[in-house]
């Protein structure tokens, strides 16, 4: 496994090659723009201009409230060519688990969508430490006060100074949604993007093929999965707004996708809209799917002439399970490199067909996925050097795991 400080400075690295070897070629579709590799590195580098310029170096930490936008990305990569640690926020966060999120991240910048900064100004009294926030305006400016993105972009400058190998990087955390409790900051420094290539290989894409995700790029699925398996594995990446089921499979056709991932309720939701005779008619060859309800797979894939892929990941910790089989419900067998059981109350082995917990493991254990300042809530879920995900499972003859609920809330 590698460690963060190298995986991030090796991005950079693999971004830089990408351009090197196709300056010219579409990288994102976004709307009806089509944005060259070229163009993804210079904004990527204006944006860290910008953080330069404003004092941001090696080991802070900045959040990001944005929708899914080109800029998100821009500024994300910013910040990993940096070593500044990103906080991306769910854009939904308001009040007092606001300026939780922020005081706890120890943030000390925030980009944000022009029409979320009142939620913003209405904590910042609360989160001293932010002493800088960029805006994303939504239509072009009239002038003010307010840092922009826009600007920032506009000036287009080169790569700064950065040496992010010079000093510790921040950690990147992602938060949970605090529904029984504040939120909790996730680290998980195992990262290995091996095991993102190899999450992707059963898909069959190829390279230069386009994935499709319109899955909120705040969210460990759209960032950690879509986005980084592009540019590992040199796809074209189409970006979706958000997710509407009657505008879904448009999307597909417009941008030529010959893939995208989907969560829970999502693929019931499109076999709910109304039939239509193309529906079969779509470039759409695979679906990387976490939590597919078994009644709809099989109707899933016979009505729109694909292939669904099941997984489990956590962001809390590194562990996949992926079905390459085609058995229907299952989440498949662990990827290697992890290790996976079923136990009851008392961390004990069940047997075949019984429902547990599901708990696993990776080499480096919680040294590498813990919750940002919670040792405590960090313990109670590595019991006995497992993690113990709050799902609940089964495990059939063959060893492939099944989904059956959470435990907890």
């Amino acid at each position: 496994m590698i460690s963060l400080a190298e995986y991030l400075s090796g991005l950079e690295s693999v971004i830089l090659q990408r351009r090197d070897a196709h300056p010219n070629e579409t990288f994102l579709k976004w709307k009806d723009e089509e944005i060259a590799w070229r163009d993804f590195v210079d904004h990527i580098y204006a944006m860290a201009a910008g953080f330069w310029d404003a004092g941001l170096r090696t080991g802070d930490r900045a959040a990001i409230m944005m929708g899914n936008c080109p800029e998100f990305l821009y500024t994300y990569y910013a910040m990993v060519f940096m070593g500044v640690g990103a906080v991306p926020l769910n854009v939904a966060q308001r009040g007092e688990a606001l300026a939780y999120i922020l005081n706890d991240s120890g943030a000390s910048a925030i980009v944000i969508d022009e029409g979320l900064g009142e939620y913003f100004t209405g904590i910042k009294d609360r989160v001293p430490g932010v002493r800088l926030m960029v805006v994303r305006e939504s239509t072009p400016s009239t002038g003010g006060d307010a840092v922009t993105v826009e600007e920032w972009l506009k000036a287009g400058r080169g790569r700064p100074p950065i040496q992010p190998q010079a000093a510790t990087p921040a950690d990147n955390i992602l938060y949970t949604s605090g529904t029984t409790g504040p939120p909790k900051g996730v680290v998980n420094r195992g990262i290995n993007p091996t095991n993102i290539v190899k999450l992707w290989e059963p898909t069959g894409v190829r390279p230069g093929e386009t994935v499709y995700t319109s899955l909120p790029l705040f969210h460990g699925n759209a960032l950690g999965v879509t986005v980084l398996g592009t540019i590992m594995l040199d796809f074209k990446l189409a970006l979706g707004e958000r997710f509407s089921a009657s505008r879904h499979w448009d999307e597909c056709r417009k941008y030529n996708a010959v893939e995208f991932n989907t969560l829970g309720a999502m693929i019931p939701i499109l076999l709910k809209q109304p039939e239509r005779p193309d529906d079969a008619d779509n470039p759409v060859r695979v679906v990387l799917t976490a939590g597919c309800p078994l009644h709809a797979w099989r109707p899933f894939e016979e009505r729109f002439n694909l292939r669904l892929i099941e997984w489990f990941g956590m962001v809390d910790s590194p562990g996949f399970l992926i079905n390459t089989t085609g058995k229907v419900g299952s989440m498949g067998k662990p990827m290697s490199g992890f290790e996976f059981r079923v136990v009851d109350d008392d961390d004990r082995d069940l047997p075949p067909g019984k429902v547990g917990e599901l708990v696993f493991r990776s080499p480096a254990g919680k040294t590498v996925a813990f919750y940002y300042g919670k040792e405590e809530a960090t313990t109670t879920a590595w019991q006995h050097d497992w993690f113990h995900s709050g799902d609940l499972a089964w495990v059939d003859e063959d060893g492939d795991f099944y989904y059956a609920g959470r435990k907890k809330a």
